[in-house]
C-alpha cells in the first residue's frame, strides 16, 4: 500500500483510497495512464 502514492501526482488520492496496490495493478495503472496522455 502507499507504492502508487508516490508517483501518480494527481492520481495519488484515487490510487491510495480505491486500489489495494500491486505490482500488476500498478502496470496496468503506467499503462492506462501512457496511452491517456499520449
Amino acid at each position: 500500500e502507499g507504492v502508487g502514492c508516490v508517483a501518480f501526482g494527481d492520481y495519488r488520492v484515487r490510487f491510495c483510497t480505491h486500489w489495494n496496490v500491486d505490482d500488476d495493478d500498478i502496470e496496468r495503472a503506467l499503462d492506462g495512464i501512457e496511452r491517456a496522455v499520449a
